[in-house]
């Protein structure tokens, strides 16, 4: 019996020691270092810039990190190392898109967490919690609620076709308005823009379906059986009254165009070709948007009890509680 008991004790060590060392311990009061750097690389080609317009950008990029940095989030980390990555960023196909205008940059902000794992301390390096920030970039203002319909290298036309379908989406809900002209939405997006003028437009059943014709019947050369498709697409447009095809589209689940003339929470829309002062350098700061990658909206309470580190509750307090103020007058 006393054998067997001291076997059994030394399993039960044993098994106690194994999953101590194979669960991460966060460092939750470890202090952190914060780096910041800007660099021009590939991924600006296509704006040929000049060494001006490099430094220029540098200037606005470095205002944006000015302001950020100032949040006790970043002045003090804890548990974690902060790494701010910022970088200008032609986007594939940003030319291809007539509301485009000016140069996009994008700021990755790393929060690198500490932990104690197998008896190592160890920082985590690889896709760590992140916050993302973009200067104007309108399609960072929506998340997955574009459209996505396939394209075609090889065909133009329909590659275009695409594209402009592509560019029409359903609007995230509003959460709230932070400041004037700073907005969160339900995809957790916070969007800093330009008092009075919109960002995004409405899209008219009309126009919708006009992008929707020319896609399929571009699409049928290449795809003969898909005519049904494009047929029950023409019934759903037969059917809408005139009077009503000049008004906005809204989302509809349960018809094979996506959209109905009847109002609903799910107002389609566009980007606006509008927005952008075209009068300003490329390098004016005309748009923000900040994103969270977490499932949990920025409006609702943080869990009491979960295995997140430090990382995720310290980007959802800084993103809760930003000077919109100075952020608003960063925006030219």
């Amino acid at each position: 019996m006393t054998n067997r008991f001291y076997c059994l004790l030394a399993c039960l060590l044993c098994a106690v020691s194994s999953r101590a060392q194979g669960e991460r311990e966060y460092l939750q009061q470890k202090s952190g270092a914060y780096t910041y750097a800007y660099r021009v690389d590939e991924h600006s080609r296509e704006y040929r810039l000049t060494s001006a317009e490099a430094a220029a950008f540098d200037k606005s990029f470095a205002a944006l990190e000015a302001v950020l940095r100032r949040h006790p989030v970043l002045v003090a980390p804890k548990g974690f190392d902060v790494r701010f990555k910022a970088r200008p960023l032609f986007a594939f196909e940003h030319d291809k898109h007539p509301y485009n205008y000016g140069i996009a940059g994008e700021a990755v902000i790393e929060f690198q967490e500490w932990f104690r794992y197998g008896g190592a301390v160890q920082k985590q390096q690889l896709e760590p919690p992140s916050l993302l920030v973009d200067i104007n970039a309108l399609g960072a203002t929506i998340a997955n609620e574009a459209n996505r319909f396939e394209g075609d290298g090889y065909d133009d036309a329909l590659h275009a076709a695409a594209r402009r379908l592509n560019e029409f989406f359903g609007a995230p809900r509003l959460v709230a308005e932070l400041d004037t002209g700073v907005h969160l939405y339900a995809n957790n997006i916070i969007v800093v823009a330009k008092p009075g003028r919109p960002y995004w437009i409405p899209v008219t059943v009309q126009q919708y379906f006009d992008a929707l014709f020319r896609y399929y019947e571009l699409r049928l050369r290449k795809a003969p059986a898909e005519s049904g498709v494009l047929e029950l697409i023409r019934n759903e447009y037969a059917a809408i009254p005139p009077a009503e095809r000049s008004g906005p589209a809204f989302g509809a689940t349960e018809s094979i165009s996506g959209i109905t003339a009847s109002a609903n929470e799910f107002p389609i829309m566009t980007f606006n070709p509008g927005y952008f002062d075209r009068k300003l350098p490329r390098t004016a700061i005309q748009l923000l948007t900040l994103r969270d990658h977490s499932t949990l909206g920025l409006s609702e309470p943080d869990p009491e009890i979960g295995g997140d580190g430090p990382a995720p509750k310290a980007i959802r307090t800084l993103l809760r509680t930003l000077d919109t103020g100075a952020l608003r007058r960063l925006l030219r």
